[in-house]
C-alpha cells in the first residue's frame, strides 16, 4: 500500500509543510485543492510539475517547464519515481525534500 507524502520546504520556503496525497501540481499560477503556489522564484513556471502517486508509489511529472525539476540535481524530462528523502529542485532555487509519510 502507497501510503501519503509530505514536501518540506527549504531555503526560502524553510519550513513549510505540504502534504501530497493522489497529486499535487506546483507552479506560480496554481490555485485549488491539489496545488501548491510558488510565488518567491521568478524560474517557476506557472504551471511548473506534478507529484502523482500510483500503485508503485509517487512520480514527478515535469510539464516542459523552461528552468526544469530535478531530482538530486538531476533533470527530469517527463516522468521521474521519487524515493524517501529525494531532493526535488524546481527551477533556480525552489527546494523541497520529498518524505513518505509513516
Amino acid at each position: 500500500r502507497v501510503s501519503t507524502a509530505t514536501l518540506i520546504g527549504i531555503g526560502a520556503l524553510g519550513g513549510q509543510r505540504i502534504k501530497v496525497e493522489a497529486s499535487l501540481r506546483l507552479g506560480s499560477a496554481v490555485s485549488g485543492p491539489g496545488c501548491f503556489t510558488v510565488s518567491s522564484d521568478p524560474s517557476v513556471a506557472p504551471t511548473h510539475c506534478e507529484l502523482r502517486r500510483d500503485g508503485a508509489g509517487y512520480a514527478l511529472v515535469d510539464f516542459g517547464s523552461p528552468a526544469g525539476s530535478f531530482i538530486n540535481d538531476r533533470r527530469v524530462s517527463g516522468t521521474a519515481r521519487l524515493a524517501d528523502g529525494d531532493l526535488v529542485r524546481l527551477g533556480d532555487g525552489t527546494q523541497l525534500k520529498f518524505r513518505l509519510d509513516d
